[in-house]
């Protein structure tokens, strides 16, 4: 199986002349900022799937996180491989056994953790999160902020029924 994930939510800036509408080419003088537009933001949102995860045929992860703020991309991103790292590396008993109190202490951990990363500043940006694991037909889900999941079940060729997912 193939998964993957893509989002055009955002692009790299990219600065543009006023005076002629072409791209910035970085040989004027600062002093000219009003002559200067940016058009574009740096993507913030970071999601993965991880299957199979902790090497189970039949468990898989899923994550969306949304950044915001000066550095939210490096705190979406931070969380999405430290997220998975953790929940990887928790005990097999705690994670199968009581996986809904694993991933808020999982997420408390890395949310903790944030404060002892240099090149991240949580006082100025943050990142929302929604991951869910799908344990054979089970699926926990777990968030952070105003990201939630909804699940959609096909009710008949018209139309389907949505449920709010909460842990």
């Amino acid at each position: 199986h193939v998964v993957g994930t893509y989002s055009c939510h955002g692009m790299e800036p990219v600065s543009y002349n006023n005076n002629n509408n072409t791209p910035d080419d970085d040989t004027t003088d600062d002093d000219e900022e009003e002559d200067h537009v940016t058009t574009a933001k740096i993507n913030q949102d970071r999601g993965g799937v991880v299957h199979p995860f902790r090497q189970q045929p039949k468990t898989a992860l899923f994550a969306v996180y949304d950044g915001h703020g000066r550095g939210g991309e490096h705190i979406s991103q931070y969380c999405l491989h430290e997220i998975v790292k953790r929940l990887e590396e928790l005990d097999a008993d705690y994670f199968h056994n009581d996986l809904p109190n694993a991933l808020v202490d999982t997420f408390t951990n890395v949310d903790r953790d944030l404060h002892y990363e240099q090149l991240i500043d949580p006082l100025f940006a943050g990142t929302t999160a929604c991951v869910g694991v799908l344990q054979d037909t089970k699926l926990t889900v777990a968030n952070a902020g105003d990201s939630r999941a909804v699940g959609a079940k096909k009710k008949n060729d018209t139309g389907c029924v949505v449920t709010a997912l909460d842990l």
